[in-house]
């Protein structure tokens, strides 16, 4: 079961005629422009390119499957899905073993993407050799796009472990604040899927937004009350500084608690 293209974890096994998860979190253009979120990997919902099996073998999430797919301007590219987009802001890539002639293969790679699977944008050119494992390579773009693809004028561009593109994936919507996100239910079941258009919707103005905390500071043995102020807080349920749970909240309002 999914919600927007994110998966929904179950909270109970499903019966006959219901079934309990929680919504996963839904990011915007703007909550990435005006809250602070972590990027992490873009996860494709299906693979595009010159070969869909490489395309897949190579961004899978594994290391024990590689792409070694041999022809001139090669691509291996993915698919984020119907109302999803990535914004992206670095692309990792593991090789495997090469001798020096073959690691400037790499050079030429152009990340590129698109909203139309057509008319493509390069994001960045690798510009560097590659070498055995791990290569990262930084982009900067403020465009969100529906397909991603590593592209490669060289025969042997495409002979890689893993590609794994990071940022934020984000719901194709408007950037406003005010805005609400409406997005679609696929459940699957005995190698079935139905989707159920349109009936979850995201409100921003439910969204619990923080603006100061006071004191900034607190002894070591724990113990300092600390004020926070914001907006839509009356609903938030739990807080941790640095992974560690604040023992309890009180005089909760709307604005600060």
């Amino acid at each position: 079961m999914s919600v927007g293209n994110y998966p929904c974890t179950s909270l109970t096994a499903a019966s006959a005629n219901t079934v309990d998860c929680v919504l996963p979190e839904i990011q915007t253009t703007h909550s990435v422009a005006n809250y602070k979120r972590k990027a992490a990997r873009i996860v494709p919902k299906t693979w595009i390119g010159s070969s869909i099996h490489h395309a897949t073998a190579a961004q899978d999430g594994s290391l024990n499957t590689a792409s070694y797919f041999v022809g001139a301007n090669c691509n291996l590219g993915i698919d984020l899905g119907a109302g999803s987009k990535g914004l992206v802001n670095g692309v990792n890539y593991a090789l495997r073993q090469m001798n020096n002639l073959e690691s400037g293969r790499y050079n030429l790679v152009k990340i590129e993407g698109s909203n139309d699977n057509s008319a493509w944008t390069e994001l960045a050119t690798l510009g560097q050799q590659g070498k055995v494992g791990w290569n990262s390579k930084a982009i900067s773009t403020t465009t969100a796009y529906r397909y991603l693809r590593w592209n490669s004028p060289d025969k042997d561009g495409c002979r890689v472990s893993e590609i794994q593109y990071r940022g934020f994936t984000v719901n194709d919507s408007p950037t406003s604040s005010a805005a609400p996100v409406t997005v679609d239910v696929e459940l699957q079941a005995n190698g079935k899927t139905e989707v159920l258009a349109g009936k979850v919707t995201y409100s921003p103005s439910l969204t619990p937004v923080v603006t100061s905390i006071s004191p900034s500071f607190g002894v070591a043995a724990g113990g300092t009350v600390v004020t926070v102020t914001g907006t839509n807080l009356a609903n938030v349920n739990g807080v941790d500084f640095s992974g560690v749970a604040c023992s309890s909240i009180a005089s909760q309002t709307a604005t600060s608690f």
